[in-house]
């Protein structure tokens, strides 16, 4: 996930000792979490505005700290869960993810300095469209056990912004909760039946390829007529997934000027298909995956592994300019891993360098599947070409309506072509 370094800090003042370049992206966990323990005690000095304290001044000063105390003793990850909100400028713009430094540890007392270690996080935007100011961001980060002070259950921790040109972020007593991972009991691992993974991908792929992009879907409120690409072939390829009796898969496209692509939903049999992005989202607000919660899966390995396939796969047709970046595709055999490797050669941006793949051909690449009495937890590994070699754990729901729980994702070995679209 990138580097961390130690923060040290005496009663005056603390030191970075080390510099860290690498931004983290906070994601959820592949486990069930324990229930809400609140902050005990929270201060701040940032600008105080309806409730929330913003961190924004230019001589990065500004800072806000939480401490909590009666986190239960164990093995398991305790997990920041946070919220927060960002934009760029004072009365800026929606849309802007939060980015800041993280520290957590102990501050000691008296003449006893503490420990901190220190992350460079970012938070992604949340926001609804409905939302009216539109500065929600929320994520989690993995706190380690051994991080100074949870021995005896207490654990401090602080935010600040990172640099005077970064995003203003904003806090309270409520941002941060801290929960303990419970890891799900399982049936055991599974290792999916071989080859049916790559059937899955190459199948989605091979329903896609070549299709010839309708014209008319590249202007704004682009207009869904009927005759495209009909998404209810993938359960064709995806014979261990069904559609909710009384409904079926369908889709708009939402067309914006620096691209485009299709947005699946769930249609009742019997009433007609939203013609328009617009209209679904007028209909039903924000969409985007609700349509997981309407396919039935064969209670097997492998119908679990196809419905992470469709999730990752499923709009990846009829892209658009800078909907290319959606190019996630999950690795399943050495055959695959090879054939990505194969064309990491130059001619689409940079070429990947002989020792990264040397690296990447030493990755575990065979999906894993765990049934759990209330969830599955899916492993398989995946590659984009603006990320390089991810792994992903998905946590799943084993009980009809399926619902993708979190997603742990942590770079193998990573890569950047370089293109701009």
């Amino acid at each position: 996930m990138g580097s961390e370094g130690v923060l040290r800090m005496n009663a005056s003042r603390h030191l970075f000792h080390v510099a860290l370049p690498v931004l983290l992206l906070a994601v959820g966990v592949g486990c069930s979490l324990g229930a809400e323990i609140p902050a005990t005690s929270f201060r701040a000095n940032g600008d105080l505005i309806s409730g929330w304290y913003w961190l924004r001044d230019l001589a990065l000063a500004h800072q806000a700290w939480w401490t909590f105390e009666g986190i239960p003793a164990g093995t398991e990850d305790v997990v920041l869960d946070i919220t927060c909100l960002a934009t760029s400028r004072a009365s800026g713009p929606r849309g802007v993810s939060a980015q800041f430094r993280l520290g957590r540890g102990t501050p000691g007392s008296g003449a006893m300095g503490g420990a901190f270690y220190v992350q460079e996080v970012e938070l992604p935007n949340v926001s609804p469209p409905e939302d009216p100011v539109g500065y929600t961001c929320r994520g989690t980060v993995v706190i380690p056990r051994d991080t100074p002070g949870l021995a005896s259950g207490t654990l401090t921790v602080f935010a600040e912004r990172i640099s005077p040109a970064g995003p203003h972020v904003a806090f309270n007593l409520g941002s941060i909760v801290v929960r303990v991972a419970h890891a799900p009991d399982t049936d055991g691992s599974a290792t999916v039946e071989r080859g049916a993974c790559s059937r899955a991908v190459e199948g989605l792929a091979a329903l896609t390829a070549g299709l010839a992009f309708p014209e008319h879907l590249a202007r704004e409120n682009a207009t869904k007529y009927g005759s495209e690409f009909d998404v209810n072939q993938f359960f064709v390829v995806l014979d261990a997934l069904a559609m909710e009796e009384g409904y079926v898969l369908d889709y708009v496209y939402r067309f914006e000027s620096i691209g485009g692509h299709p947005v699946l939903y769930a249609r009742p049999e019997g009433q007609p298909p939203f013609a328009t992005y617009a209209d679904l989202a007028a209909a039903d607000g924000e969409p985007r995956g609700e349509y997981l919660r309407h396919l039935r899966i064969a209670d097997t390995p492998e119908g679990y592994l196809q419905f992470v396939v469709l999730a990752i796969m499923g709009e990846q047709f009829y892209l658009y300019w800078h909907a290319f970046y959606n190019d996630l595709l999950p690795v399943c055999t050495v055959e695959g891993l090879e054939e990505v490797l194969e064309s990491l050669d130059g001619s689409f941006g940079w070429a990947m360098s002989p020792e990264d793949k040397a690296r990447a051909r030493a990755i575990d690449i065979v999906p894993q599947v765990s049934l759990g009495a209330e969830t599955v937890v899916v492993r398989l590994v995946t590659f984009t070409r603006w990320g390089g070699f991810i792994e992903r754990v998905y946590t799943i729901t084993r009980s009809f309506p399926h619902e993708i729980l979190d997603v742990r994702r942590s770079t193998l070995v990573e890569y950047n072509c370089g293109v701009m679209f």
